[in-house]
């Protein structure tokens, strides 16, 4: 697995990690092959230091586990490819984690106008889990075009976040649902050094909660998850240690300030709404960095196809007459 640079103190070159198991402790489905993750863009970029955050890592290690094929972060190699390519173990051969090619300039629409729609259907998935319809973004020009609607590309840029919240805010309702269900199990196990063993429970149940709105994807709820959880482990270990109250003095005690006394039930409200809002916080700000992904791709098209050649004739050729126009009041011919 690489890591990308400067990631371990002391050395700023690319780390690589290998993961070495005897034939005894590996599964049958798994036997002659070799799992290359490139993890190199999973890195983030620090002043002095690059570091993994909980998120990376939780892709990381899922997808080892489950031993999983992504494009661009993991693939199963065969020991025969390997040989193949003489051995060469470069991470890169066999996993390219390059940002994707941007599609050609699809000439027909350069000239004559129009968004090519087989761009589009590469990317109105996304947009129809955000509840924009194809409608919502173009009218029809022929069969393989589009066109923007009046008003133009950055109109309708300007309009997506509006046509998103509803399906946004259904997303987050849904968040604080789970979070509701949840909450009752922590309240279960609270004062219970079990506590924290409830963590793989809770992060498989947030993402089978979320999941199937498809507006993050399974290893973004992972991330948000084990982030909002390694964040917050100090207060769950308090709690499972000295229940809710012993999370309010924690927190009084990293203010400097003297702990006060709350109720059992005051201070267990207190303590599940300042979670449950981190996590949700988390959330959010993934599906609003969503949504503008959505508004930057819609704003490409606009930058690529919204004036065509024809146009720009149209414009110089008005421009001509304007310019001819004027020179004759002025008593030029």
């Amino acid at each position: 697995m690489g890591i990308g640079p400067n990631v371990f103190h002391g050395t700023a070159l690319p780390a690589c990690i290998l993961v070495l198991r005897g034939a005894n402790g590996t599964p049958a489905d798994q036997c002659g092959q070799v799992l290359f993750i490139n993890a190199e863009r999973e890195v983030v970029t620090g002043r002095s230091q690059n570091r993994l955050e909980p998120q990376n890592i939780e892709k990381i290690v899922s997808v080892f586990r489950e031993w999983m094929d992504i494009p661009g972060f993991s693939r199963a190699v065969s020991l025969q490819e390997i040989a193949d390519n003489d051995f060469n173990l470069n991470i890169r051969r066999y996993v390219d984690a390059s940002l994707p090619a941007e599609p050609p300039l699809d000439v027909r629409a350069a000239l004559f106008g129009g968004i090519p729609r087989s761009e589009v259907e590469a990317e109105v998935a996304k947009f129809h889990s955000y509840g924009i319809g194809l409608a919502d973004l173009f009218t029809l020009k022929s069969a393989d075009y589009l066109d923007f609607l009046s008003g133009g590309c950055e109109a309708t840029a300007a309009r997506l976040p509006g046509l998103a919240a509803a399906r946004e805010e259904e997303f987050i309702d849904s968040c604080r649902s789970w979070w509701e269900e949840a909450a009752s199990r922590i309240v279960e196990l609270a004062g219970s050094e079990r506590l924290l063993m409830l963590r793989p429970r809770l992060m498989a149940s947030f993402r089978e909660e979320l999941l199937p709105a498809e507006l993050l994807d399974r290893y973004q709820l992972a991330g948000a998850f084990a982030a909002w959880w390694s964040n917050r482990h100090d207060d769950l270990r308090s709690l499972g240690l000295r229940g809710f109250p012993g999370v309010i003095d924690r927190w009084a005690t990293a203010d400097g300030r003297q702990s006060s006394y709350l109720p059992q039930n005051m201070a267990r409200e207190r303590v599940l709404d300042v979670l449950g809002e981190d996590l949700r916080s988390r959330v959010e700000k993934l599906v609003v960095a969503e949504r503008q992904g959505l508004v930057n791709v819609y704003r490409s098209w606009g930058y690529r196809y919204e004036t065509s050649l024809m146009d720009l004739e149209r414009q110089s050729e008005a421009a001509a007459a304007r310019l001819g126009a004027r020179l004759e009041e002025l008593g030029y011919t």
